[in-house]
């Protein structure tokens, strides 16, 4: 490896993307960033075939793959096309890595399981119930069974994000409550986590000898009516409310898992991962929205 490696950051204007690239410049980490856009930064577009890697600059250390149609709902409505960008992309960007002979990293989520699991570990049997799931579960086994071991594939929950771009957890709960009757389960408990926590470990990961799977997020599970509830409670947009009810009393478009909690130890004893704690990260990022509200460039 170089001394001065170079990260290729793929999906980088999204929100663990550019929370990535933010701590890379922070770190003073040489980065080529992609997008679909080319929108400052390279253009390619997985779903192109005659999108083509530019300024490939010798070495390449590190592909980072974080491109993804990751909204289960919107995955459900155009499944070739997610499954165009969540699969065949991740084929596309591991047979550059194998080429290159660099480490490879692809990000996955905690959608692979079915939640029956109250602690789900690394080593956990995967069994996707909605098409997202099954389309990680698939990038996964890609990369598992190719005989290409020096990858990380990283699994993650629901990020938070200190922007506005991508899909933050926060800002989505604020939509969902701004809503007539909305209703919130007091038994649908998750992990979540920070994305500038996520970019962190990514680094971690791949500029360490480490191998293999990794699960990121905040240690501390949290239900999803306790987050409505932080958010009404101390957001200043006003007009938020929600109904406490359990997880069966909702209806889904695509199936959902009641439980989705990682377990994270691997990442703390071996990658020396700090996350904070799941409040931490709501009211810093409320506290952000604050901000802006009262600057008057709220963009939630």
């Amino acid at each position: 490896m170089s001394l001065n490696p170079r990260f290729h950051i793929f999906g980088a204007t999204g929100l663990l993307g550019s929370a990535l690239v933010s701590r890379c410049k922070e770190k003073r980490v040489n980065i080529c960033q992609y997008s679909r856009t080319g929108s400052g930064t390279n253009k390619f577009d997985l779903a192109s075939p005659d999108s083509k890697l530019i300024n490939q600059v010798r070495p390449i250390d590190f592909i980072v793959n974080l491109a993804a149609v990751a909204q289960p709902m919107l995955v459900s409505k155009n499944t070739e096309y997610a499954r165009i960008i969540n699969v065949s992309g991740n084929r596309r960007l591991h047979r550059i890595a194998v080429l290159a002979g660099c480490k490879y990293f692809f990000m996955s989520s905690v959608e692979v399981f079915d939640g029956t699991e109250s602690a789900l570990h690394e080593e956990s049997p995967k069994n996707p119930i909605n098409e997202y799931g099954k389309q990680k579960a698939c990038a996964e086994d890609y990369i598992i069974n190719h005989g290409y071991g020096n990858y990380v594939i990283g699994r993650t929950s629901w990020n938070v994000s200190s922007t506005s771009r991508g899909r933050c957890l926060v800002t989505f709960m604020i939509r969902a409550l701004e809503l007539d009757n909305a209703k919130m389960a007091t038994d649908n408990i998750f992990t979540i986590a920070s994305a500038q926590e996520t970019a962190d470990v990514i680094i971690r990961a791949m500029t360490t000898d480490y191998r293999g799977i990794v699960h990121i997020a905040s240690p501390k599970p949290i239900s999803r009516y306790e987050i409505a509830e932080k958010i009404i409670k101390n957001y200043y947009g006003g007009g938020l409310s929600c109904q406490p009810c359990l997880f069966k009393d909702l209806v889904f478009k695509e199936p959902r898992s009641r439980f989705n909690v990682l377990d994270v130890s691997n990442s703390i004893q071996n990658l020396k991962a700090v996350y904070s704690d799941p409040e931490s990260i709501l009211l810093r990022r409320i506290a952000e929205l604050n901000l802006a509200l009262n600057s008057g460039m709220a963009n939630v």
